[in-house]
């Protein structure tokens, strides 16, 4: 089946003592980004005008590519896709980016020779920050992987003590999934030291 990306805005719950309003109806992104291939696992720039997104469509390197579409503003039509090009996108499966609340870092899951298993997180920098094309010095992200399948990183950074808590999907032992994927979180101050502080099952 065919997946094509939507957008979707506002929150419709109580959030530390906020109330957002009711979510809107989505409304297709259109020909420029969506194609008859597959368009999925959207990420959104907190600034709301880079979008990132995995296509299998035709011109990648694999089975999903990542790709980027910007737009002048919350009020502009998305531009052309750009391929993020063999830094990123391998002959294999790359999908769900995610870009750090600094914008130096892009997480996303990969299935490309050297994984430890089916899927693993993998993270790529940058030094300029308006560069969405400058992801360089991919390495696996040892330190969340297992022989497991691991995907679907999200994030959230305290404004206050600038800890990032993340979140992943994981099929490591361990769940209550019985063989499906586990949410799993942690918080951490620097990409090098991770220290789990929840584990949150999905069935």
């Amino acid at each position: 089946m065919k997946k094509s990306l939507l957008m979707l805005s506002a929150l419709a719950f109580p959030l530390l003592g906020q109330t957002f309003s009711d979510w809107t109806p989505p409304v297709n992104l259109g020909s420029t980004v969506n194609t008859s291939s597959n368009e999925q696992f959207v990420f959104v720039a907190k600034n709301g005008l880079t979008l990132y997104f995995a296509s299998d469509r035709p011109g990648g390197f694999g089975g999903l590519d990542i790709y980027v579409s910007h737009r002048a503003s919350i009020n502009d039509a998305w531009g052309a896709p750009q391929n993020l090009g063999p830094k990123i996108n391998t002959d294999a499966m790359e999908h769900c980016p995610f870009v750090t609340p600094d914008g130096n870092k892009l997480i996303f899951a990969s299935d490309r020779p050297g994984s430890l298993g089916l899927n693993d997180l993998h993270i790529a920098f940058r030094q300029n920050t308006q560069d969405d094309l400058a992801w360089d010095n991919v390495r696996n992200l040892t330190e969340l992987n297992s022989v497991g399948d691991e995907y679907g990183f999200s994030g959230f950074q305290n404004p206050d003590t600038g800890i990032l808590t993340i979140f992943f999907n994981s099929s490591r032992p361990g769940g209550s999934g019985a063989g499906h994927s586990s949410c799993r979180s942690s918080a951490r101050k620097t990409l090098t030291a991770f220290r789990w502080s929840v584990s949150m099952d999905w069935n």
